[in-house]
């Protein structure tokens, strides 16, 4: 197995590295390629899997160090780090699935990747964590020694081990191969529960295989067990750099106490030091209130870096498994706002980044409120490190912002979009993009695209055709498909079904997801497919596959039952061009996309709700300059029911598509909005009332104007509470001994808004024109002055 041959055979974008041009990114991603390859020199070469089913002997050892050597190479990196993120993390989503496969087994699909290369370098690296680094560093060197010039089984690999640990421990606690066979002959991993006695300061801690869709059989799991090396910290006695196992849970055994965890009734305790174990770790929901609200302080940074990524991804994971309460989960993201480290936001931003596309299944409003939460939490980050590049960034501090960059535009940060578009028209200008830096270049081009047109992708794809650097090209074929605009969105995919659309064959796998991976892209995707589906066959040389493969990665990035019954409406269509067993293939391909919806509709609720609590504030895109409010009373009838209008002349400071202000206790009977200037009607797609927050939300047909004015207009009617808040009731006995009614507000603290649809809040200050209908026995009092008293 010659593999450092393979340095020969790379794509260039994965070997050749061009200054001004290729990303921080592109130099990582070298430089793993390179070491991984030399590794094999050998773990591969020297010593060889003695058949298919240890290729991880020789993958795993290769994925470990191409990162932990490199580390050594280059610090600043931080592969070190990375490694967790990048292997340990992405093993974890693989190997949740009953679909997965024990590393000593035949490989096959692509679960290859997952388990050979990255849940084997996972577990090499418990291993040196077990046995410390020097032990195993020893006990590789006696491993290759005696397997020189020959093949290996696993089996080898642990008797070198075995030996090296017995010969510098005066007193051995475990068999390497009877602890590893749990990891390498059974797929899946535990999730190790920690149930906390406050009371004693012990702790019972279990394991169960971790799955992440809870619904699978767990008929051949449910008696899966590992040998667990526990390690664990306490905020009284923090301790985040011995990672040797502290305890064993050995396979026997569900679950073991711990007698002292060394933590006070009212701090922490953390499991799983730096997250060296290949498993994951629930908490009773009192230490993850501690966790979260220690998170939340200035001492966040005392936890180790590693850690903090490691309670997100947990959390994040084990609440999309149903193991863990959201509400508890997105508690720990609270902390985020005060987070400047790319690794924690790397693992944070992974787990949100499944519940963004999920929650725009609910509906524009309650993804909005999603976005603005997580805009929130990158607000600080945004000041701290900024849009441009400094030269004092380190490596990681450049992906960092090319993250935070990526999250704000895309979530409609005002400040980040008007830069990306400033940025993208300088360099069009100047007919290149070389004036653009290569680390936020997806950020620009994309968003460039998406608050553009034809104009500015024509212009991009023109820099591609020119342009001679291999991961350049990938660049900006990733970014293509950020476009808005369905006709053009069409354009760049009908380039699958081109002869000479000059992007190379193993390129066009990547047009399809830059489309469907945007917010619009899924129904220009499905749309393109149905109206060319007879083309596509056509150019795949009739092959049914063509259809139904790309519905594979179109169907998991479905977000709503209505893309969903497109999709599948079209199959119905073309059924006799697809056969039964095309036909049996798509439905098949449908399932991730149903498991996400049914996902949804247990979950969507919960999210919602904690999102929507954490944000009462109204956006300062449009300011209230002067409200009509016209307001007729009814207290002689036994509904107390008053009715209402309000005209709002607003101040658009920004460019929007939606207008929020508050609403409370009232039905909205009208809602119209008009141009100032000449009158002309704004079209309204859709209204709705947040209850939990009082907000009414109005989406626009198109973009309000910053600097122009407009008037809304909302027909209303009320109720005259008995709380003393909003436009409230209350009685008197007048000299004669009969009850009477009086309608009274003061408006104060929050009462408007239970009065007429308002901005509600002190920052919005406005004039008042108010008029009070009522009958000639009644009296009408107020704090302003009176304009004028007019019979109606």
């Amino acid at each position: 197995m010659l593999f450092y041959l393979f340095l020969r055979l790379r794509r260039e974008q994965n070997i050749l590295f061009e200054y001004g041009v290729s990303t921080s990114a592109n130099k990582q991603r070298i430089a793993e390629v390179i070491a991984h390859e030399l590794a094999h020199k050998w773990f591969g070469n020297l010593v060889s899997p003695k058949w298919w089913n240890y290729l991880w002997l020789s993958e795993g050892f290769a994925t470990y160090f191409q990162y932990f050597a490199m580390h050594k190479v280059d610090p600043n990196m931080r592969l070190d780090h990375q490694f967790l993120l990048l292997h340990h993390h992405t093993a974890f989503q693989t190997d949740s699935l009953e679909s997965s496969h024990p590393m000593t087994n035949s490989p096959t699909g692509s679960s290859i990747t997952q388990i050979v290369y990255n849940k084997a370098g996972s577990v090499i690296r418990m291993m040196e964590h077990i046995l410390t680094t020097e032990i195993f560093r020893k006990g590789l060197n006696r491993y290759l020694t005696e397997r020189y010039n020959s093949i290996a089984e696993a089996d080898d690999l642990f008797s070198a081990l075995n030996a090296q640990y017995i010969e510098d421990t005066p007193t051995p606690q475990i068999d390497v191969k009877t602890v590893m066979d749990t990891w390498t002959l059974q797929k899946g991993y535990p999730v190790v529960t920690v149930n906390r006695n406050y009371t004693t300061g012990s702790a019972i801690v279990s394991q169960k295989r971790f799955l992440l869709r809870n619904n699978e059989s767990e008929a051949d799991t449910s008696n899966s067990r590992w040998w667990v090396p526990l390690t664990f910290t306490s905020q009284e006695n923090q301790d985040f750099l011995s990672t040797a196992p502290k305890i064993w849970m050995n396979d026997s055994q569900t679950d073991t106490t711990i007698a002292d965890i060394g933590a006070k009734a009212n701090q922490w305790v953390i499991f799983n030091i730096q997250e060296t174990g290949f498993y994951r770790v629930n908490y009773d929901a009192r230490n993850w209130a501690f966790l979260a609200n220690y998170l939340n302080s200035d001492n966040f940074t005392n936890i180790h870096v590693l850690n903090r990524a490691q309670l997100l991804d947990d959390a994040l994971n084990l609440a999309r498994a149903g193991v863990l309460s959201y509400r508890t989960a997105l508690e720990t993201t609270k902390y985020l706002s005060r987070e400047t480290d790319y690794i924690p936001w790397y693992a944070a931003l992974t787990g949100l980044s499944y519940l963004d596309k999920r929650i725009r299944g609910l509906g524009e409003y309650e993804h909005l409120a999603f976005r603005n939460y997580v805009l929130e939490l990158l607000s600080n980050l945004q000041k701290t490190i900024g849009f441009g590049e400094q030269t004092s960034d380190d490596h990681t501090m450049k992906l960092l912002r090319n993250l935070m960059l990526t999250w704000s535009c895309d979530y409609g940060n005002r400040d980040c979009i008007s830069w990306s578009i400033d940025t993208f028209a300088t360099a069009m200008s100047e007919g290149n993009t070389s004036s653009i830096p290569p680390d936020v270049r997806t950020v620009v081009y994309c968003n460039a695209l998406r608050q553009g047109g034809e104009v500015e992708w024509d212009f991009l794809w023109e820099q591609y055709l020119t342009s001679e650097v291999s991961t350049e090209q990938a660049l900006i074929l990733g970014v293509l498909g950020c476009t808005t605009n369905e006709n053009v969105a069409h354009k760049y995919l009908r380039k699958t079904i081109t002869e000479d659309s000059y992007i190379r064959a193993q390129d066009i796998s990547r047009i399809y997801p830059s489309v469907y991976n945007n917010p619009y892209g899924v129904d220009f995707a499905i749309s393109f497919l149905a109206n060319n589906y007879k083309e596509i066959l056509e150019f795949n040389n009739n092959a049914v596959s063509s259809i139904t493969n790309l519905v594979s990665g179109l169907a998991s990035a479905i977000s709503s039952q209505d893309q969903l019954d497109k999709l599948r409406s079209f199959f119905t269509s073309i059924s006799e061009d697809l056969g039964e067993s095309g036909l049996a293939t798509a439905e098949a391909n449908l399932q991730s996309a149903l498991r996400n919806l049914a996902w949804l509709e247990e979950n969507g609720g919960v999210i919602s709700t904690w999102v929507k609590e954490q944000d009462y504030r109204l956006p300062r895109d449009i300011v209230p300059y002067y409200y009509v409010v016209k307001l007729t009373s009814d207290l002689d009838g036994d509904t107390f029911t008053y009715d209402g209008s309000v005209d709002i002349t607003l101040n658009v400071s920004v460019d929007t598509s939606q207008i929020i202000l508050h609403a409370n206790d009232l039905e909205i009977i009208n809602t119209r909005l008009r141009k100032v200037e000449d009158e002309e009607c704004i079209v309204i797609t859709a209204t709705n009332l947040d209850t939990l927050r009082d907000f009414y939300y109005i989406q626009l047909e198109e973009n309000l104007v910053a600097g122009e004015q407009y008037i809304l207009s909302i027909v209303f009617q009320g109720h005259h509470r008995e709380d003393m808040y909003g436009f409230y009731r209350s009685y008197y006995y007048n000299e004669t001994g009969d009850k009477s009614w009086i309608a009274s507000t003061q408006f104060q603290a929050t009462s408007a808004r239970r009065a007429f649809p308002c901005f509600d809040e002190p920052g919005f200050k406005a004039r008042f024109k108010i008029s009070i209908a009522r009958t000639e026995d009644r009296h009408a009092l107020s704090n302003m002055p009176l304009l004028t008293s007019d019979e109606m």
